[in-house]
């Protein structure tokens, strides 16, 4: 366009060069002026304070916890699985079921994530955000809490012992603390909830609160992955997409889980004279030097939203173990296998209906389809994302 301008009216390039330079020098000038009065006399502040190493550690160490897996001490030794069968009625009384979630963690979309950077609150503003409705919360929380004379309400224990920040006196199930004379840790809403329910304790203290605003993922983002969850189940079984279907699957993981378990820094480790070496304290300078190469604004995801994924999903199997406790013979991250009734069942129909709520809830707000929930496999039978299915 500049060579056809300049052809156009018979001058040199150099020439517009000029004529532009003269234009936009005085709006220049009057900008310059303009910054140099509203900051004079400010201190500035060196562009790595903005990345919170303190808060990085607390979200990567302390928060991030995983998936979930227990076998039912109740159940050790004994050999389950034995019952009655009448398969002209469709019962199975006795007998294992097993069940798990269609796509645990991409189902996660139907929960609010973190959006925003955290502040630091303080323990007084917990009262404002302690009772929200946890599945559609305004603000997404999380805090160190002190509980005294701690004892688990379930056959199933909850909290994991190397989570604990002080412990006193505890009695350990499996890696995970069935009863305590006290204990501090750092915790997320979705646990704060569950923890109630999984635990009886005679107080309670909220010693730091970090708090930032909650909203639901962005359209164009929870549409990728729904298209992913399409793909997966028209292909799934079919030998020609074999393929394909592994890395639409690859995708699905990374979008919807690998966020939470990629760190931009981890420990520092190294081998010498006298073996492994490991340094879990994050040097400053590094932190600083690698964060400042990051541009926020071409960020795809973060670690904070990873986090609130996986908690989401562990709170999501944990309304099974709760309800259905000393049923469940063992579970994992997005499945559950114990001996259920028809009651059980009941119940597994009404989380299902609720997931529905949700997802619906979800299109509503952001404008789309509401069946985009739902993925139609080979044989053209539907399948709903986050539902709880039996195998």
């Amino acid at each position: 366009t500049t060579i056809a301008a300049c052809n156009g009216q018979g001058c040199a390039m150099k020439d517009k060069f000029r004529g532009n330079f003269w234009i936009a020098l005085p709006a220049a000038l009057a900008t310059l002026a303009l910054i140099l009065v509203l900051t004079l006399g400010q201190e500035t502040t060196p562009i790595e304070q903005g990345y919170n190493l303190e808060l990085y550690k607390i979200l990567a160490a302390k928060l991030f916890k995983g998936g979930y897996t227990h076998a039912n001490a109740m159940y050790s030794g004994r050999v389950v699985g034995r019952g009655s069968i009448d398969l002209e009625h469709g019962k199975t009384e006795g007998m294992v079921k097993c069940f798990d979630f269609c796509s645990s963690y991409p189902a996660m979309v139907r929960f609010k994530i973190p959006y925003g950077e955290f502040q630091n609150v303080g323990p007084a503003y917990f009262p404002m955000v302690q009772n929200q409705n946890v599945e559609d919360p305004d603000e997404w929380w999380f805090g160190m809490f002190e509980f005294t004379d701690v004892d688990s309400k379930l056959c199933n224990t909850y909290w994991s012992k190397s989570k604990c920040e002080e412990l006193e006196d505890p009695i350990v199930d499996n890696g995970r603390v069935e009863k305590c004379k006290r204990m501090v840790i750092w915790m997320d809403m979705y646990e704060y909830a569950t923890f109630k329910q999984a635990y009886s304790f005679s107080g309670e203290t909220c010693q730091e609160l970090y708090v930032t605003e909650a909203a639901f993922m962005s359209k164009e983002l929870i549409l990728h992955i729904l298209d992913l969850f399409h793909k997966k189940n028209e292909w799934k079984g079919l030998e020609e997409f074999e393929s394909q279907l592994m890395f639409v699957k690859q995708q699905l993981n990374a979008i919807a889980y690998g966020c939470a378990v990629y760190k931009e820094i981890g420990s520092e480790v190294s081998y010498g004279d006298d073996g492994w070496n490991v340094d879990r304290d994050i040097p400053l300078q590094k932190f600083y030097e690698t964060m400042s190469k990051k541009k926020p604004e071409k960020c795809f995801w973060s670690l904070q939203d990873g986090i609130a994924i996986v908690s989401a999903a562990r709170y999501c199997l944990w309304q099974f173990i709760i309800a259905l406790d000393s049923r469940i013979v063992y579970c994992d991250t997005d499945s559950i296998k114990g001996i259920f009734n028809e009651q059980d069942l009941e119940f597994v129909q009404k989380y299902n209906d609720r997931v529905k709520e949700m997802e619906d809830k979800v299109a509503n707000d952001l404008g789309f389809d509401p069946d985009e929930f739902l993925g139609v496999n080979a044989k053209g039978k539907k399948k709903r994302l986050g539902v709880m299915e039996q195998e």
